[in-house]
């Protein structure tokens, strides 16, 4: 996820539910090894190792995070995943 300022990661969270039910994520990380304007929008990233099997269907990523004010801030958005080529 990008973020327009910094997300501070203590506050952070990330949920990911699919057809399945709600798929694992392991601990929320910041983007690694960018340099230049490409480590200022790292430093914006957020990413969620999935860590559960994602198979067909809609899903809907669900995040909550705290704006540089203090104030509460959350959204989701959705994505599909296809059946495998064969």
């Amino acid at each position: 996820l990008w973020f327009s300022q910094r997300a501070e990661l203590a506050v952070t969270r990330v949920r990911i539910v699919g057809p399945a039910g709600e798929v694992p994520v392991g601990p929320l990380q910041r983007q690694s090894g960018a340099q230049g304007r490409a480590a200022r929008d790292a430093d914006q990233t957020v990413v969620a190792p999935v860590r559960g099997a994602m198979g067909p269907g809609a899903y809907t990523v669900e995040w909550r995070t705290m704006a540089a004010d203090g104030h509460p801030v959350s959204g989701r958005t959705g994505f599909r995943v296809g059946a495998p080529a064969r």
